[in-house]
């Protein structure tokens, strides 16, 4: 238990824990994540935080927006950290899978770590880092991403994938290779 008090703090304050504050007055009754469902259960009290340590077949609910992991730490039923076989499942069309998930329900934001693979629709895109704003239907990397789509490959450093428009803006060592065609560019705008 000790183990992941320590683990779970660490992870907060080393994200910063100015990103995780909440502002004063702020109504924080929407941005509680609800717990659906875990094999084990167990709080905390650490100061004045609440600390729920969930484990096992993990189903996390906040919105219209479902979360599945292994394993995970909420924090005051607004910020959760999760790890193990985590996937996101947003709208009709969107699952995220990742190795952990750090997520503020406060911002509706998430960052998630390790094998990271987004799909939707027909594109699936595969990074170790993907930031995701559930308000916007906005995904974002900066450490290199591969977006596949039929037979088309698309690599680049940066993006940007506003899922509602179904465009992905690609930044710096752009490539895509196509069976027909490769094309290299510093900037590129796909539809898809």
């Amino acid at each position: 238990m000790n183990r992941l008090y320590w683990l779970w703090t660490l992870c907060f304050l080393g994200a910063g824990s100015a990103a995780w504050a909440q502002q004063i007055g702020a109504d924080t009754s929407s941005a509680q994540v609800t717990i659906e469902w875990s094999d084990v259960l167990s709080y905390e009290k650490s100061g004045q935080d609440t600390l729920v340590i969930l484990s096992g077949n993990v189903l996390l609910r906040h919105d219209s927006t479902r979360m599945f992991c292994d394993s995970a730490v909420l924090r005051n039923s607004t910020d959760l950290m999760a790890w193990g076989n985590v996937m996101i499942e947003h709208g009709d069309s969107l699952v995220i899978f990742a190795d952990s998930l750090r997520y503020s329900g406060i911002d509706r934001k998430g960052s998630l770590y390790g094998e990271v693979i987004l799909e939707s629709g027909p594109q699936k895109m595969y990074t170790d880092r993907l930031d995701y704003d559930f308000r916007k239907n906005l995904a974002y990397y900066f450490t290199g991403a591969l977006l596949t789509n039929d037979t088309t490959h698309l690599r680049s450093q940066f993006g940007y994938f506003y899922v509602d428009e179904n465009a992905i803006y690609f930044k710096d060592s752009v490539m895509v290779v196509d069976t027909h065609f490769v094309l290299r560019a510093d900037t590129l705008k796909f539809l898809t």
